[in-house]
């Protein structure tokens, strides 16, 4: 099989699924390239380009650079050979999973918390409408909803932050668009 029958062969979908990596709606991937901390990598149908590092190709040049060999052996993993992976590609597509599995449970765990918060911020403000304004259990009441609610906001801050960080949408972006 020749280059040109290669790259019509495969999409850079084919490739990224083929290493594990997952592209998001905007088309972007982290870069496995260099320590990309959010999504620089513009996927198209048949090439790719990081706007960090400015490396870029088609879908032979993306095997050549993540498995660390040259263009004639990528040419070669690609033409039908199905070679198994080598060790060192294995190792790096599982701490890619790894990491991107740490980044959810991460994602996960600030969501909780805040869902949390605002539950008990809920249940704060029904026990404070239970009451006669001014009474002390409604000024108890107000007391812990505006401690809670600072409580909320930052929790609310940092797990945006953190999507941010891992290269996710914002979901107040996504809501609007």
């Amino acid at each position: 099989m020749n280059t040109e029958e290669i790259k019509n062969r495969y999409t850079m979908t084919d490739i990224l699924t083929r290493y594990g990596l997952k592209k998001g709606r905007n088309g972007l991937v982290r870069c496995p390239f260099h320590d990309d901390h959010h999504a620089s990598l513009k996927v198209y149908d048949r090439s790719f380009y990081c706007f960090s590092c400015h490396t870029g190709g088609d879908v032979i040049r993306f095997v050549e650079l993540f498995e660390g060999v040259d263009f004639r052996e990528a040419c070669k993993r690609l033409g039908g050979q199905d070679e198994p992976l080598t060790a060192d590609v294995r190792a790096r597509i599982e701490r890619q999973k790894a990491e991107a599995a740490r980044k959810e449970a991460e994602k996960d765990a600030a969501v909780e918390e805040f869902q949390t918060a605002t539950a008990i911020l809920r249940d704060l403000e029904e026990l404070r409408d239970r009451h006669e304004p001014d009474s002390e259990m409604w000024a108890a009441a107000t007391h812990e909803i505006v401690k809670l609610e600072a409580e909320c906001d930052a929790k609310l801050d940092a797990a945006l932050a953190l999507m941010k960080k891992n290269g996710e949408e914002d979901p107040e972006r996504e809501a609007t668009a």
